[in-house]
Order: structure tokens, then sequence, then C-alpha cells
């Protein structure tokens, strides 16, 4: 009897055994159904990714992306089942601050700022730096589309500019109002420089985030590099800045500008308005020219298709007497 029951308390254990031994493959294959890869393109690499997962109180951090970029801009990632929303961005330079400075759970999707850096001017105006080239998802319906893991298996974004940037360019024109060179032969200035240009710039943006630019501040720019282009003309490219906040809301440019000895341009001291939006640049053409005897400057417009369609200032700029 006893032989029996040892037989018996035998084959239990052996059963046992055999039952924990397949209770293992199912618990990891349970793991694995709940994981997916997917493919995220982007265009470009050296690009920062960050996804959120939906949760109890919003999209919170889950996870980011920031190596293994092929050159065409694609990433092989694994993510478990759920909604998420990502967030791609790119930029060089230490002219912006990502905050929070530190990623948790529970930093939610909209936290995620891009800051420009303030700056210690003489006033009681808010200035900052200009900031650095900033890449983001082209809008706020693609930055806050929601993607479903399993049902997509690729995920697609356009980044463009989230900066403006302001051009200001001189030319000349004769009484009948055609263009003229302001120098006949470029090449042989020799890298001499016409003058310093500075830009003092009220109603840029502080910060941009997915849903836009925030904030109203000061930028002050100084240019001493000039470009002198091939039909004799000049072109001064001014500094990336933050899109204002309010997109129906003109800035103030403050133009200064000193030529240099032996350049016949006249100083300039004036005020132009215009907007800065998002992907596009303000750019400000300074025409010379002779109106009833005198050196006279205006306000005119160029087109130029890097970027967006730019915008245009208006209005009329006057030489100091």
């Amino acid at each position: 009897m006893m032989k029996i029951n040892f037989i018996i308390l035998s084959l239990l254990g052996i059963i046992f055994m055999v039952s924990c031994n397949n209770d293992t493959p199912d618990t990891v294959e349970i793991s694995a159904a709940n994981k997916q890869q997917i493919s995220l393109y982007v265009g470009e690499n050296d690009v920062t990714a960050l996804f959120f997962v939906n949760g109890n109180t919003g999209f919170t951090y889950d996870t980011i992306v920031n190596s293994g970029w092929s050159p065409e801009g694609r990433v092989m990632l694994t993510l478990t089942h759920g909604t998420y929303k990502c967030l791609p961005y790119y930029f060089t330079g230490q002219n912006i601050r990502v905050t929070p400075s530190s990623l948790g759970n529970s930093v939610l999707f909209e936290d995620i700022k891009f800051d420009a850096i303030p700056e210690d001017r003489a006033g009681q105006n808010e200035y900052v730096s200009p900031v650095n080239e900033l890449w983001l998802p082209a809008n706020v319906q693609e930055a806050n589309q929601q993607y479903v893991i399993p049902d997509v298996t690729t995920i697609r974004k356009t980044l463009t500019r989230a900066v403006s940037q302001v051009i200001v360019h001189i030319k000349q024109r004769n009484e009948e109002g055609q263009f003229i060179p302001i120098f006949e032969n470029p090449d042989e200035l020799d890298g001499s420089v016409p003058g310093e240009m500075l830009l003092d710039i009220a109603g840029v943006g502080t910060s941009v985030g997915v849903n836009g630019a925030t904030g109203y501040a000061w930028t002050y720019y100084q240019m001493s590099d000039a470009i002198i282009n091939e039909d004799g003309s000049i072109t001064y490219v001014g500094p990336y800045l933050f899109p204002s906040a309010d997109a129906e809301e003109k800035v103030n440019v403050h133009i200064a500008f000193s030529p240099n000895v032996g350049i016949e341009i006249p100083q300039i001291d004036q005020n132009v308005e215009g907007f800065l939006h998002k992907n596009k640049k303000l750019e400000i053409t300074l025409w010379m020219g002779m109106v009833n005897g005198n050196l006279d400057v205006t306000l005119g417009t160029v087109v130029e298709m890097d970027w967006d369609e730019s915008n245009y200032a208006e209005g009329d700029l006057n030489p100091i007497d």
C-alpha cells in the first residue's frame, strides 16, 4: 500500500513539473504579443523623437529615440500596445533650451517646450537671444496625431522650421526706377564690409511648443558681415527667431545702419513693422535712389522661396539728416 501511494505521489509530482514547464512559454508568448515593432520615418537623421502613451492623466512620456537613424531618416523601435503621440524635433547650437530638463512618466505631451535663452540687457524690456534653426512637426494637427499600436506599423512625420528669420537687402535704383548696382565690380571689394547693421526686434516669442509660440520679448542682433551679391546689391542675413505668439500681430524691427568710410549708403535709423511666422522669412529691402535731388531710402519687397513664401514689411525708411 505504501508503495502504491509513493508511485501516485511521484506521478503527481511529475505532472506538476510538466504543468509548470508548459506555463513558462505561454507567459513569454503573451508578453511578446503585447509589443509591436514599428518604423518611424521623418526624412532627416540626427532627430530626437519622444513618444507619449495615453493614460489616466493624458499622454505621458514613454520612450525616447535619439540614435539608430538611417541616412534617409528612418528608425525601427518596439512599442507596447496602446495609443501614442510622437514628437520628433531637431536643432543644433546652444541657443535653445528644452524643458522640462528631465523626462519621467508624469511629463505630458503638451509640457514639452523649446525656450529661448534670456539675455541680460540694460532697461526694463525682456530680451532673449536669437535662437537656432529648430525643426518640429509641420502643424498642430500633425503634431497631435494619435497612433494606435498594433494597428499602425509605420509612422511618418513631416518636419518644417518652427522659427522665422529676418533678412535685409540693400539695393539701388535710378531716377527712372530701374535697378542699378551699388557696386559695379563686387569682386574688387576684396572682403570689405559696407557697414554695421543693428536690429532691435520687439514682439518675438519666448517659447515654442506643439501648439505654437508663446511669450513676448525683444531680440537684439548685430550684423557686420554682409553678402555682396553678383548684381552689386547687399544682403544682411539676420537671426533665427521664434514666431510671434499672436500670428495677427506685427513685430517692430528697429534698423540702425552705419556705413563705413567711402561707402555711399546713407545712415539709417528707422522702425519697420512686419510679421514673424513659423517657417517664413521677414524680408526687408532698402531701395536707394535719388528723389528730388536727395538720396532717399524706401522699403520694398523681394520673393524668396527657400522656405514658405516670405512675409513682407510695408512702410518707408528715410535716412538721417
